[in-house]
């Protein structure tokens, strides 16, 4: 069960990330947005069938005060994920953003100088 809420997570995760690309991805990216789309919202909609097979499931075993739990329990793990991991992940991506756009800066600013001085110098 763990491992489904952390699937679940890791989804909602990737959504939002394809909601807000990175700007390379958005030059690079291999495949069509509506594919990307379709993908999205057919495990999403997977996502919530099994949901609700299992609320049904814990419901009939256990009872109505199993799927309450079962509720908090996603949502105390959501947030320990994306805490722990998520964040991790927005940074280092923001990291190499930053990384590249100042690499691309410094090169454009040697060429203008590089042409300047063949002009000038």
């Amino acid at each position: 069960m763990s491992k489904w809420l952390k699937a679940s997570s890791d989804l909602d995760f990737l959504a939002k990330k394809a909601k807000n690309p990175s700007v390379f991805k958005k030059f690079l990216a291999k495949g069509s947005v509506e594919e990307e789309a379709f993908q999205t919202y057919t495990h999403k909609k997977k996502l919530e069938e099994q949901r609700y097979d299992l609320m049904t499931l814990l419901q009939f075993r256990y009872g109505h005060k199993a799927k309450d739990e079962l509720i908090a329990l996603e949502g105390k793990i959501r947030k320990q994920r994306q805490k722990e991991i998520y964040d991790r992940e927005l940074l280092k991506q923001r990291i190499i953003e930053i990384i590249a756009v100042a690499f691309t800066f410094v090169m454009v600013c040697g060429f203008v100088f590089w042409v300047v001085w063949l002009k000038y110098g």
